[in-house]
């Protein structure tokens, strides 16, 4: 065997073994299609995850109001921040509370979280998730998904923070 294929086959070696060792950073538990078509829709209006406001003695913070805080910049600066960044040819707007209810009017997918576990180091969380078509108000697509971070203990706020990261990661890859 000659040097050129001798690199070929060692640089298919490497590529395989990389793909066999990726980090699969989520689970769908169970979803509805298997394969969604939602690639056409262009304008998509993030709901809000439904954290537990009451959870903030269980989450060791020192007020309800800090609690909520927590909630809404992980909801807007976590997972509606990375949807805009990484989805640049996609229209994506989102709730400002959890009270927004509002879908505006040009939407035509809606992701509505219809509730998420985050466990308690937030390494793992588990969602259930609907994407509705809004011109039709029919679900197109729903799944229940364990995300995990593989997170490191960098504090509870931090993993939640990747933890969004990654369920935007989930999101993206059913929307593309």
């Amino acid at each position: 065997m000659n040097m050129k294929c001798k690199i070929v086959v060692a640089i298919l070696i490497l590529v395989a073994l990389s793909a066999c060792s990726a980090k699969r950073f989520y689970n769908i538990q169970n979803s509805e299609p298997q394969k969604p078509e939602l690639q056409k829709y262009h304008y998509i209006h993030l709901g809000w995850l439904p954290i537990n406001e009451d959870d903030w003695q269980k989450y060791e913070y020192g007020s309800k109001k800090e609690w909520i805080e927590v909630i809404r910049n992980l909801n807007v600066y976590g997972l509606q921040k990375s949807a805009i960044t990484y989805l640049t040819k996609r229209n994506i707007t989102g709730a400002l509370s959890a009270d927004d209810k509002a879908i505006p009017p040009q939407a035509e997918l809606f992701i509505r979280f219809n509730s998420i576990k985050i466990e308690n180091r937030a390494t793992t969380g588990i969602i259930e998730v609907d994407f509705i078509d809004v011109k039709n108000n029919a679900i197109v697509y729903k799944a229940t998904a364990e995300i995990d971070t593989k997170a490191y203990p960098y504090g509870f706020e931090n993993n939640c923070k990747e933890l969004m990261y990654y369920i935007f990661n989930f999101l993206y890859y059913q929307l593309t």
